[in-house]
């Protein structure tokens, strides 16, 4: 008999915000984007990254909370933004890999135009296009829409006028809206104006807020490089600045409603920018090197190339930073003395292995079901509504077996409490469908931070079926207590 840990990372929330919109309107002498970003943080910011050496300068917005870009513009006018959809899976070329770090923020770092951003993105699988799809533009009025379309990555490419909402274009039948409402209204004020204007964007922005949920909304201009900020709904008070305005403020991030009234004054947040380049002893690139804020988990790693940026806010700027890869030296620096550093040089280090004696197994084997990271175990979760509840096909070995533990793993989660319900069903493969329930007793326990296990043991609960599929229901919300 076989006793096994079961893994699920549950992504309560997805790499870009759940309900958005995004509008690219270009007539050959003007090109405009407009967005809402539709989510439940209230820590929305700009971050501004001025142009270096590595890279071309560009401001990004973002929540404090989570650090990277879920849109944004830079120097030369290249736009990118996202929009989550129902989730295909995307069958990849073999000899395409995962890009290691944010690609988004790449496109915006090494490209000045939609041809650009096409031939880096080429070169990669996709994962995030599964759940999302991309929409990128350029100041020379192209726009090119990223997707999914019968498990093969799909691309659309337009330069008058390009809508994307919640759904799926090439499969709107995904969706329970196919074609929403808010693209539906968008298409109607558009239908009634021929011009290319600030005007004709605003009226879009104005009728297609999701309310509560809209924390900011912005009108892009890509040729002169400017972009109008409206924080929380208040089209009444907009905030125009260029990107040149911005770049003067220097590396920072700028909580987005603390600047809508004083942009001069307001309190840019100091930000200490590490950069450079990880070699071997014989100048080569060292790639995936982990580099880090000594006794911290913050940090990143180097590109495939070995180049890398890090980003320090002022808590981190006294502190020393890491680059250690295996196979190779460690070495440390204070952040100070880094700034100065354009290459980081790793000596090999070279290490006997100790000989290890396999013992005998026990009369179980442990084995995990699902992954920590990638499609299959990372599942996009939605916790405004309680009740709600998502699933996870597991394939299980071929015996018989225990269930030892389960492990879920918050990536966001606004509230104090979450109260999680756990079932596990057979999988009846007629209707495609969870069938006969498997745990005799109902498992429901409380999750007050980002990692639960459920230790499973004590149930003793055997399960008989070669295909499961389990299931997790959030049955009640506790908000905050102020």
């Amino acid at each position: 008999m076989k006793r096994l840990s079961i893994a699920f990372l549950f992504l309560l929330h997805s790499l870009f915000s759940e309900a958005c919109l995004v509008l690219f309107l270009s007539d050959g002498e003007k090109v405009l984007v407009g967005n809402h970003e539709d989510w439940f943080a209230n820590d929305a910011a700009l971050k501004i990254l001025p142009p270096s050496s590595s890279r071309y300068g560009s401001i990004i917005f973002t929540f404090e909370s989570e650090g990277w870009a879920q849109g944004g513009m830079n120097e030369h006018g290249l736009f990118f933004d996202a929009v989550y959809t129902p989730y295909q899976s995307i069958e990849f070329e073999s000899s395409k890999k995962e890009y290691e770090g944010y690609l988004w923020q790449t496109i915006l770092d090494k490209c000045r135009n939609i041809d650009e951003a096409l031939e880096l993105l080429s070169g990669y699988s996709i994962p995030e296009l599964e759940e999302a799809h991309i929409i990128l533009a350029d100041a020379g009025g192209d726009a090119v829409l990223l997707g999914v379309d019968d498990g093969k990555i799909a691309i659309e490419r337009v330069k008058d006028l390009l809508l994307q909402t919640n759904f799926n274009p090439w499969n709107p039948e995904l969706s329970d809206e196919p074609y929403c409402e808010r693209y539906k209204k968008s298409m109607e004020i558009l239908s009634n104006t021929s011009e290319v204007s600030e005007h004709a964007m605003l009226e879009v922005l104005k009728n297609t807020h999701q309310d509560s949920l809209t924390v900011y909304s912005n009108i892009y201009d890509l040729q002169n490089r400017t972009v109008t900020i409206f924080d929380r709904r208040k089209f009444d008070r907009p905030l125009h600045i260029s990107i040149d305005q911005a770049f003067e403020r220097g590396n920072c991030v700028i909580a987005i409603p603390s600047m809508i009234d004083e942009w001069e004054q307001t309190v840019c947040k100091d930000v200490l920018l590490l950069q450079g380049l990880v070699t071997d002893e014989l100048g080569k690139p060292l790639p995936f090197v982990n580099i880090g804020v000594a006794g911290t988990d913050f940090g990143t790693i180097s590109d495939p190339d070995g180049s890398y940026i890090l980003e320090l806010t002022a808590a981190y700027q006294d502190s020393e930073v890491t680059f250690s890869s295996i196979g190779y030296h460690t070495k440390t620096y204070s952040a100070d003395n880094l700034y100065s550093i354009d290459q980081i040089e790793l000596k090999e280090e070279i290490k006997l292995l100790e000989e290890v004696v396999v013992n005998k197994p026990s009369n179980f084997r442990k084995a995990r079901l699902g992954h920590m990271g990638g499609k299959d175990g990372i599942l996009p979760f939605d916790t405004a509504q309680g009740g709600a509840a998502t699933a996870l096909l597991l394939k299980s070995p071929k015996d018989d077996f225990y269930v030892d533990q389960v492990q879920f793993r918050l990536l966001y989660n606004s509230k104090d409490t979450l109260q999680l319900r756990l079932h596990f069903y057979a999988y009846d493969s007629a209707c495609a469908c969870p069938g006969e329930e498997l745990l005799k007793e109902e498992k429901v326990e409380i999750m007050n931070n980002f990692m639960k296990k459920m230790r499973m043991s004590g149930y003793n609960e055997r399960i008989r079926k070669t295909v499961m599929k389990a299931t997790v229901g959030i049955v009640e919300k506790r908000k905050k207590t102020e």
